[in-house]
């Protein structure tokens, strides 16, 4: 299969062009603020920094020029200069990190103080303040229509702050329950042995963390995970064989309008399991193996309305790859597969990194068939681009 590569558009990007304000209150924040400063830009948000005196004995403007690519606001007289001109502060949400005691109440007060406190006040769309490590949510500020969801304060970790920031931004947007599937199998020999290959699930787990992050209610069926920590907020369900997660996704599937099967499901299973330890009395022993049910091939019987995503590992991502690709397009129903190649050293089990393409099915396409060239890229990072794209696929086949 030869498919033309085109960009998708910005429609699988639901925050692409989203502009926050993000106001840094205090010193102890300032780098804490910096990875979520990260988050933020790699979903396409632009972000303008705002940053007060105490955020700036710890600063200077220039890295949150660098990483932003705007000049950070410090100047109070600047900013009131543009407002008494009539320059609105054009933004679909302002969030403050680090909001101190004195800065909530000059804002409450209407006595601002610095340029932050003057935006807060001068700013008339939806609005976040984080308190500052040790401080408590203002009362005041809710009263006025601010959200400080309790007990998040500005040291916690970048992904809780992020997971706020988003939520907000998609206030009003339908949330989309996500199943997700995710490690390996274990298909037992004896209570010894097993058949098991070297998927991490650090994929699928990323994928979770990543609906988790964009507001989205998900669930994990999750076979052994070599110690991949399970992200806050994300439902898991354990399994060990290809058997035991057929029978998982079968009893919840149509809770979910999305299943995307980033497992790497053992093919074959023993025809027979010992029940005691197998003893080697011998050089050499046959193993009778049967093939395990195929979990996406079950569910297109069941469901026609499920959009699923599948996963497939190659030995290289050349014509033949696209070949197999566009079979299980074909015969599972799928919306798109991610081809894999761990042979390669940026691509490999357990690594921290992935590099995929992504073969769609031309009915989900927006204009014909389309392979997708991805680049290297954090399987963070690529797990929130998957699933953004499955959302697409969701919107589209429900007139959104």
């Amino acid at each position: 299969m030869t498919a033309p590569k085109k960009t998708k558009t910005e429609a699988q990007r639901p925050l692409r062009g989203r502009r926050i304000l993000l106001g840094i209150g205090d010193g102890p924040s300032v780098p804490a603020v910096w990875p979520v400063i990260q988050d933020l830009l790699g979903m396409g948000i632009t972000v303008q920094a705002i940053l007060t005196p105490e955020a700036l004995r710890w600063t200077t403007p220039e890295p949150f020029r660098v990483l932003t690519g705007l000049a950070p606001w410090v100047a109070p007289e600047a900013l009131l200069a543009g407002i008494k001109k009539g320059v609105p502060l054009q933004a679909d949400l302002m969030a403050v990190v680090g909001g101190t005691a004195e800065l909530c109440l000059s804002v409450v007060e209407k006595a601002p103080q610095n340029a932050l406190s003057i935006a807060m006040l001068s700013y008339q769309g939806p609005g976040l303040v984080i308190p500052a490590a040790g401080s408590t949510a203002s009362v005041g500020l809710q009263q006025m229509g601010w959200e400080s969801p309790e007990p998040l304060t500005a040291d916690a970790p970048a992904h809780e702050i992020v997971a706020a920031v988003v939520r907000l931004l998609l206030k009003g947007s339908p949330a989309c329950p996500i199943l997700v599937t995710a490690g390996p199998t274990r298909e037992p020999i004896d209570p010894v042995r097993y058949l098991s290959n070297r998927s991490s699930g650090r994929m699928g787990y990323a994928i979770a963390e990543a609906a988790r992050n964009l507001g989205h209610p998900v669930t994990l069926v999750s076979g052994p995970d070599e110690g991949v920590a399970l992200p806050p907020g994300v439902e898991r369900i354990r399994i060990e064989t290809a058997e035991e997660m057929l029978k998982a996704v079968i009893s919840c599937h149509r809770d979910f309008p999305i299943l995307i099967m980033a497992a790497a499901v053992a093919d074959y299973r023993p025809r027979a399991v010992s029940a005691t330890k197998i003893r080697r009395d011998r050089e050499a022993r046959e193993l009778e193996l049967v093939a395990n049910p195929d979990i996406l091939l079950t569910l297109r019987g069941e469901r026609e309305d499920l959009v699923t995503v599948g996963f497939a590992i190659e030995g290289g991502l050349d014509e033949t790859a696209l070949q197999g690709a566009q079979r299980k397009l074909e015969t599972k129903g799928l919306a798109f597969v991610v081809l894999n190649d761990p042979q390669r050293p940026d691509s490999a089990f357990g690594g921290g990194t992935s590099r995929v393409r992504i073969v769609w099915n031309p009915a989900d396409a927006e204009s014909g068939p389309i392979l997708e060239e991805m680049p290297v890229l954090p399987k963070v990072d690529l797990g929130r681009l998957i699933l953004e794209r499955a959302i697409a696929v969701w919107k589209r086949r429900s007139g959104m």
